[in-house]
């Protein structure tokens, strides 16, 4: 549980650059580090297995915010793979599940003075490392 909690907070603190870290972290509230797809209707949050055993990182919304839904999973026993970014911004990270260490960050490399601020691919790493601190 420990990692776990370690693992919402980094991701709370991107929420400046990725809205969508809150309503992710809400789910993982609900199901823990899970593996499938979680997703926000009318009646709540609900958790539909993975459809293949490969994990593809996927975060969605209708119209851009509405009823978000995030595939989520392991690509080893211990490191998670989530997304986060409705829009054409996305952002893919990996997280060790024994520590909550943030183990990989791969960003979009599509041009934005709005969401990166213009920044080259490297940098975006960077921006990112500095807000989970």
């Amino acid at each position: 549980m420990k990692a776990e909690n370690k693992i919402k907070a980094q991701l709370m603190k991107l929420r400046s650059l990725f809205g969508s870290a809150y309503p992710l972290t809400q789910a993982i509230s609900i199901f823990g580090l899970f593996e499938g797809t979680a997703q926000l209707n009318s009646d709540g949050w609900f958790l539909s297995p993975l459809e293949r055993d490969e994990i593809v990182p996927k975060a969605h919304a209708e119209d851009g915010w509405a009823f978000p839904s995030f595939t989520c999973g392991y690509a080893s026993p211990t490191d998670w793979l989530c997304e986060l970014g409705f829009g054409s911004h996305k952002l893919t990270l990996s997280f060790d599940t024994r520590t909550g260490k943030l183990t990989s960050i791969v960003p979009d490399d599509v041009p934005s003075e709005r969401c990166w601020g213009g920044r080259d691919y490297e940098e975006r790493i960077s921006l990112v490392k500095r807000l989970v601190r």
